[in-house]
């Protein structure tokens, strides 16, 4: 129980860096959701005097989601990304990137070289480097099929 209640505690102050560290808030979650899977099994085994020895088996299900989602769960690093560095706690917990500040300002460097048009726009999908893309939009799109015809709704407001 103190191990959930620790968790959701961090995702709480995790609120404060949004713009830096939405995977780690994810992550913190998820952590804290398979800890509550284990808790919530806990308690149903003892209510219902099942041996605890069954209780691997919620275990095992927590060990195969975190391998499954291993890239979501474990973007806690203790070591810069770029030069292996020792992090600051306050990094490794609520930025992202995994970069030392050394790190993090030739990155901005760049990327500013960049924007200022050192980098040329990509005219094909094939030209965009897709480690580094970020979107800048979000959208779902779904077209509508049938007898050749595409099903077109008439929006009020928004784009």
């Amino acid at each position: 129980m103190a191990v959930l209640v620790v968790l959701l505690v961090f995702n709480l102050t995790q609120r404060r860096h949004l713009d830096h560290g939405e995977k780690k808030r994810v992550a913190s979650l998820m952590l804290a959701g398979l800890a509550l899977l284990n808790y919530a099994a806990a308690i149903v085994f003892t209510r219902f005097s099942i041996p605890p020895i069954y209780l691997v088996i919620p275990l095992l299900i927590a060990v195969f989601v975190g391998i499954r989602f291993r890239k979501t769960l474990f973007v806690f690093r203790l070591h810069c990304a770029s030069c292996d560095a020792p992090l600051p706690v306050a990094v490794t917990l609520y930025h992202d990137d995994n970069l030392c500040l050394d790190c993090r300002e030739r990155r901005a460097a760049a990327g500013e070289a960049a924007a200022s048009g050192a980098a040329p726009t990509p005219q094909d999908v094939r030209e965009i480097d897709w480690d580094s893309w970020k979107p800048d939009q979000k959208a779902a799109l779904c077209l509508i099929l049938q007898d050749h015809r595409v099903l077109l709704i008439r929006k009020k407001t928004g784009l």
